[in-house]
């Protein structure tokens, strides 16, 4: 078949435009991805990004703001403008009560671990604050958790430091844990302090039932995902 020089352009271009795309794709280096465990009293809210986790006890939420691609003085830069520019508009921090206080952790996976605790002012008195900045292979992410009084923050407290201590940084591309991945399917609705209800999702079986001691609604599945039989017809 002979084609015109009209219709072989377009093919061309196309092609073209998908091979950069995919040669952009795969030059691109994969950024680390921050796991966590949030405790049963932080309830995940649909609203993001970032990760929002508005404590059911008291006002007090905490975010958690996903690696992205940065350079090698961003601690400095955390000491300097607590990397208010990253943090979203209705979480960001106006005037503070005094200077920040620093300091270093520890996170597995990463290869530094900063925090910064600080208070803006209220009528109802110093709402306090703490910033976690978490850097891995030259990307960095953001844990910001605050409370509306100090009272507020010694209810919330003891469940923040639950979430912050299970943090770690792994790769990426690697496999998500079946659970997890099943879990990701169903909403997970907390009813009070004794139950959570998992809901249907096409393909997979949830029910209600009362929570154990150190468990999360990731967890909170009755069934695993229902995998079609495939039928195999014999040789000839």
């Amino acid at each position: 078949m002979t084609h015109t020089v009209c219709q072989i352009l377009p093919t061309m271009a196309a092609a073209a435009v998908s091979a950069l795309l995919a040669a952009s794709a795969a030059g691109q280096p994969r950024l680390p991805r921050l796991r966590y465990e949030p405790p049963a009293d932080l309830m995940h809210s649909a609203l993001g990004p970032p990760e929002n986790y508005e404590s059911s006890r008291i006002s007090a939420s905490l975010q958690v703001y996903a690696f992205r691609a940065a350079t090698s003085d961003v601690p400095g830069r955390f000491q300097q403008t607590l990397l208010r520019d990253w943090i979203a508009p209705q979480y960001q921090e106006g005037q503070l009560v005094a200077p920040p206080t620093f300091g270093t952790m520890s996170v597995p996976g990463a290869e530094g671990a900063y925090y910064a605790q600080f208070a803006e002012p209220s009528f109802a008195g110093p709402r306090p604050r703490l910033r976690v900045l978490v850097v891995a292979r030259g990307a960095a992410a953001v844990v910001d958790a605050q409370a509306a009084s100090l009272q507020a923050w010694q209810v919330a407290q003891a469940s923040f430091n639950a979430l912050i201590a299970t943090l770690r940084v792994d790769d990426g591309g690697a496999t998500r844990p079946r659970d997890s991945g099943i879990a990701r399917t169903c909403r997970a609705v907390r009813r009070d302090e004794a139950e959570i209800r998992v809901r249907d999702r096409p393909g997979h079986r949830c029910r209600l039932r009362r929570v154990r001691p150190g468990e999360t609604p990731v967890s909170l599945l009755a069934g695993r995902p229902r995998v079609p039989r495939v039928r195999r017809h014999p040789r000839p």
